[in-house]
């Protein structure tokens, strides 16, 4: 008997398409949308669609850009890059101890300087 073989995907709140896999594997399907179904072709491209190579052969593309962004939304429509800035904007990092340690010893050579020099 064959298996009914149906891809979904899983779409953050900003409507990216943040994983994908196969009825195969999934137990509840309430967070996930059916999107493609095996008619003929590549069965285990369809079978084990959460791997990475069903994305790469359908859309050319990983699911994730080397940022770590999704690189889809809505469907498999491409996220352009002024578009992913805006929806994933890049977090600045936070200091490291030296940064603010060296932020600190420059403020108090500063203050030092300035009690020398009477100021």
């Amino acid at each position: 008997m064959d298996i009914e073989l149906i891809v979904y995907a899983k779409y953050d709140e900003q409507g990216s398409v943040i994983a994908i896999d196969s009825n195969i594997f999934l137990d509840d399907l309430k967070e996930w949308k059916e999107i493609d179904r095996w008619k003929d072709g590549d069965r285990y491209l369809y079978s084990h669609a959460g791997n990475g190579d069903y994305v790469m052969q359908k859309h050319g593309k990983p699911l994730y850009d080397e940022q770590g962004k999704p690189n889809f939304h809505d469907d498999f429509v491409e996220w352009s890059v002024e578009e992913k800035k805006q929806h994933y904007p890049t977090p600045v990092p936070a200091a490291t101890f030296e940064e603010t340690q060296n932020d600190i010893n420059i403020d108090i050579d500063y203050r030092l300087s300035m009690l020398e020099l009477g100021i």
